[in-house]
C-alpha cells in the first residue's frame, strides 16, 4: 500500500476514528489507484465499512479500544479465503502498527469479525 487518502471520521468504543482509502494497492500482479474507483463504489463501500464499525460488528472489544485509524484497502471482490464478497480493511494503532484486519461483507448478515 502507498499512502491513504482521508475520507470521513466514524464512531469507534466512544472515539471518531479516521477512515483512510488506499490511494495505490499493488497485490497478485495488478495495481488498483484510488482515483479509478467509482465513486458510487467507493461511497457505498465506505458506508459498509462506516455501518460495520460502528454497530461493533467488525472489530472485538480490545480491538476497538486499541485501533486509532482505519484503512481500507480493497474495493467489493471474493477471493479464495473468503468467497463472500467483501472489502478488506486494516485497523492501526497511534504508532502505525497493525491492530487488526478484517473483511467487511456485501452482505451484513455474513460479516465476521477481524482477525
Amino acid at each position: 500500500m502507498s499512502g491513504a487518502r482521508f475520507i470521513k471520521y466514524t464512531n469507534l468504543a466512544g472515539k471518531q476514528v479516521p477512515i483512510y482509502v488506499a490511494s495505490e494497492v499493488q497485490h497478485a500482479g495488478y495495481k488498483r489507484l484510488l482515483d479509478s474507483i467509482d465513486p458510487n463504489t467507493l461511497n457505498q463501500t465506505v458506508a459498509k465499512v462506516e455501518s460495520a464499525v460502528e454497530n461493533n460488528r467488525l472489530f472485538t472489544a480490545s480491538q476497538a479500544s486499541r485501533t486509532s485509524s482505519i484503512t481500507i484497502t480493497s474495493m467489493p471482490h471474493p477471493s479464495n479465503e473468503d468467497p463472500n464478497e467483501h472489502s478488506t480493511v486494516v485497523a492501526q494503532d497511534t504508532q502505525g502498527t497493525q491492530v487488526a484486519k478484517g473483511h467487511v461483507t456485501t452482505d451484513a448478515s455474513k460479516q465476521q469479525a477481524a482477525r
